[in-house]
């Protein structure tokens, strides 16, 4: 098994590419992220960042895409893992800082909105991290890329001008004026159920980016619209919900919360 034959393995479950990377080694950044893998996992030699693209789903629609397919391609990294276990290799899921390790190797560029963008794919994928033992049987070599630079952001206003919060400007993302920095506990401010038009997340500034011109836009299977229909979640039933998205995104009665707060702002101005 090698970096060739690892990539491969990716595609067959669903991924578009798998870079080999050196194990990040930085400074405990915290969000229960391994920021410093070569110490928390000594026996690994690598580490990978698997990318799985997505197209969004038109506006008005009540999940963004990225969801469903950030669960997909969780459930996807697991499936390789076992994979690759079943052939003597040692390899394990982490949660690895995603951006640092994709403007640090040379794999795309961090955006003023703070997303990474890597070329083809736009910010329109959902990353999945493995840390891999090197083996002279199971022989995984970091590449070597130049760091990527382009001056896309410093000569756009597009996202500056979208965003409703006024969160971006030529400075980059402030943080706390980003709705989607309240959205990891189940209640978020009122303000925030006021502005929000989708379930979960904020889509805005991606809609608007130039990076993302290029991909298209998909439908939701029907499925998925029933799992999200208001009426349905202000019933309490958010079972198949929870299971397209899982549950990481949606514990806490997480959605039925936001889904009576965004009816109760909508219904009130």
């Amino acid at each position: 098994m090698d970096n060739f034959s690892l990539k491969a393995m990716a595609r067959r479950h669903g991924f578009a590419e798998a870079y080999v990377v050196p194990l990040p080694e930085y400074p405990d950044g915290g969000r229960g992220l391994c920021y410093n893998a070569r110490t928390a996992c000594p026996w690994a030699g690598a580490a990978a960042l698997l990318v799985y693209p997505y197209s969004p789903y038109a506006e008005g629609e009540r999940i963004p895409s990225y969801y469903i397919n950030s669960n997909r391609a969780y459930h996807a990294a697991k499936a390789l893992v076992q994979e690759l276990t079943s052939l003597g290799v040692h390899a394990e899921r982490r949660e690895l800082p995603v951006k640092p390790l994709i403007a640090g190797n040379g794999i795309g560029v961090m955006c003023k909105n703070s997303l990474a963008a890597i070329p083809g794919f736009g910010t329109r994928f959902a990353a999945q991290t493995l840390i891999l033992e090197t083996t002279p049987e199971h022989y995984f070599v970091p590449e070597v890329r130049p760091i990527m630079h382009d001056d896309i952001c410093a000569e756009c206003r597009i996202c500056e001008a979208a965003c409703p919060c006024h969160a971006i400007d030529s400075h980059g993302l402030t943080v706390e004026k980003c709705m989607r920095f309240y959205m990891d506990g189940p209640v978020y401010p009122d303000w925030v159920y006021a502005v929000q038009t989708t379930h979960m997340g904020c889509e805005i500034c991606q809609q608007s980016c130039p990076r993302n011109a290029h991909i298209p836009v998909s439908e939701p299977d029907e499925d998925i619209r029933r799992a999200f229909d208001l009426d349905r979640l202000l019933s309490g039933d958010a079972a198949d919900a929870r299971r397209l998205v899982g549950r990481n995104f949606t514990g806490n009665s997480k959605l039925q919360i936001e889904a009576k707060r965004c009816f109760f702002c909508k219904q009130n101005g």
